[in-house]
């Protein structure tokens, strides 16, 4: 059995060119490039020339399928093109029943994964489900009973329940339990809240105004203890606007809660690739990206936990120290991630720490400088 390849090629999107190693090259196109027809078709001595030896001697008869993806060049009416070689052997009646036996298996396999996706697909949709069940049940039914439980301790700390010092003490230890399970279920919400997130609903984020909401959201804490931010100009870029607002929120919000008094907080951002930042290895290389450094002088951390930071409900120190969760962290890496970006945390213990965040570089203006390679 033969098969005409120029008329099967003729679905392909490319132009390939066709010749039997002894005559003219023919396409099924129009030889648009060369002004020539395609029943008239161009060899001779160029062409000839430009084939390797090897090529030369292949006829429909060859034995063997070589893709070698050679450019050779190719001289016609004083320009020149390029012409790639294969080598193909047309398939006897056995080798094309064999061909459609292997595509047939090839086939059933896809079509296995196929459902066996499908049904984790399915799986999938009915974990998300049972999420948003949960998330309703923590945000209002869980809710309910403590503020119950808050408001009883509330009252059995009033001067009408005339308690004891000893059983006032205790009844605080229960109102601060439940005002913290409160928290935690609140906290929670916000973290699979933040893992839903529609890519294609991103618009442009002006990073200098949600710093300047952010800060101002904290202002009676920043009053407070006393904390200078200092912001460089920072990009526009594409994002959910309330989610990244919410990393700064969190972030600056650390630098306050965790202080040493007269809190400095540095807010900067410049352009990143693979290259510039080598350090970082989770940079794709060919993408660009805004790395934004939030740099703060307050009590820091270990570097050797550097690693469990970002993990839930993780508080590198006592939790009577100060109020929190240990969600926050969590949710900017969740958000970040989910951006498609990074994020790291650099830190020395009563000097300070430094986040740096990378989203992917989808700006409408960035006034930063280039960074110099290796200074990351």
């Amino acid at each position: 059995m033969k098969t005409n390849l120029p008329d099967k090629a003729s679905f392909t999107p490319d132009e390939p060119w066709f010749s039997n190693g002894l005559g003219p090259l023919t396409s099924p196109y129009e030889w648009t490039k060369t002004g020539e027809k395609k029943e008239k078709g161009f060899g001779g001595p160029d062409l000839k020339r430009s084939v390797p030896g090897r090529f030369r001697k292949l006829t429909p008869a060859s034995k063997a399928f070589e893709h070698v993806g050679d450019e050779h060049r190719v001289h016609h009416n004083g320009s020149a093109y390029l012409q790639e070689i294969q080598k193909i052997k047309e398939l006897s009646e056995e080798e094309l029943l064999r061909t459609r036996q292997e595509l047939s298996n090839v086939l059933n396999e896809l079509r296995e994964r196929n459902e066996a996706w499908l049904e984790s697909e399915k799986e999938l949709q009915r974990t998300k489900a049972l999420l948003e069940q949960y998330n309703f049940l923590s945000n209002h039914d869980l809710q309910e009973p403590l503020r119950k439980l808050q408001m009883f301790a509330d009252l059995l700390s009033g001067p009408q329940a005339h308690l004891n010092d000893y059983a006032r003490r205790y009844s605080e230890k229960i109102n601060a339990a439940a005002a913290r399970m409160s928290l935690l279920l609140k906290d929670l919400l916000s973290f699979s809240s933040a893992r839903k997130i529609d890519v294609e609903s991103f618009v442009a984020v002006d990073l200098n105004a949600l710093v300047k909401e952010a800060t101002g959201d904290l202002e009676a804490a920043t009053q407070e203890k006393n904390v200078t931010v200092h912001c460089s100009p920072l990009p526009v870029i594409q994002g959910d606007r309330t989610q990244i607002k919410q990393i700064f929120h969190n972030l600056i919000g650390n630098a306050i809660k965790f202080n040493r008094g007269n809190v400095i907080i540095e807010i900067s951002a410049s352009k990143a690739t693979a290259y510039t930042f080598p350090n970082y290895a989770e940079l794709k290389p060919g993408t660009d990206y805004v790395c934004i450094r939030v740099t703060d002088n307050g009590i820091g951390f270990d570097q050797k936990y550097a690693s469990k930071i970002f993990n839930l409900f993780q508080c590198l120190r006592e939790k009577t120290d100060a109020k929190g969760s240990g969600t926050g962290l969590s949710m900017c890496k969740q958000i970040i991630e989910s951006h498609g970006g990074f994020i790291y945390a650099d830190g020395k213990k009563n000097v300070g720490a430094i986040f740096t965040l990378f989203f992917p570089c989808k700006l409408k203006a960035f006034p930063i400088a280039n960074p110099v390679p290796g200074n990351s």
